[in-house]
């Protein structure tokens, strides 16, 4: 796990998915992980949650957008191949910046 600092803070979480299979599973909310099938992810968000192309992926790649309603926090879910390949959640406007630094 690592996290996107801006202006100080922490503005986002983040997961992306690692093959070893020595490396802990990590959480993040909603009960995800990265290595999910798309549907299990889809099964576990609340309602709400938004799909648009991936910026930089294949055809059938997906970003899984969900905004918390009333506050300004969100979480991202990419989806590559089918399967969860990286979760961001904290800030909402965070979670969808393309390029970050952690």
């Amino acid at each position: 796990m690592s996290m996107m600092v801006m202006d100080g803070r922490i503005a986002r979480f983040e997961l992306v998915h690692r093959e070893a299979s020595d490396i802990p599973r990590v959480q993040a909310p909603f009960g995800l992980f990265t290595g999910m099938a798309r549907g299990d992810v889809l099964a576990l968000l609340p309602d709400g949650v938004q799909t648009s192309r991936h910026e930089y992926g294949d055809p059938g790649d997906a970003y899984l957008d969900w905004r918390q309603p009333d506050a300004p926090l969100g979480l991202r879910v990419e989806i590559v191949g089918d399967v969860a390949s990286a979760i961001f959640w904290g800030d909402a406007d965070a979670t969808t910046l393309i390029e970050g630094c952690s």
